[in-house]
């Protein structure tokens, strides 16, 4: 999953997938995928990389 350093601190993404069942998380922070969001680039080849 794709998150922001603090949402991957928080444990919350890991927290609401256990709920759904037996699965592994591995929670990475991308603080350089916030800007291209935010830019609308979420899609774009430099997101990708």
């Amino acid at each position: 999953m794709l998150a922001t350093a603090a949402t991957v601190a928080s444990g919350v993404y890991t927290r609401k997938v256990h709920e759904q069942g037996h699965f592994e998380v591995l929670e990475v922070g991308c603080p350089a995928f916030v800007p291209l969001v935010e830019a609308e680039k979420a899609d774009s080849i430099e997101a990708f990389e």
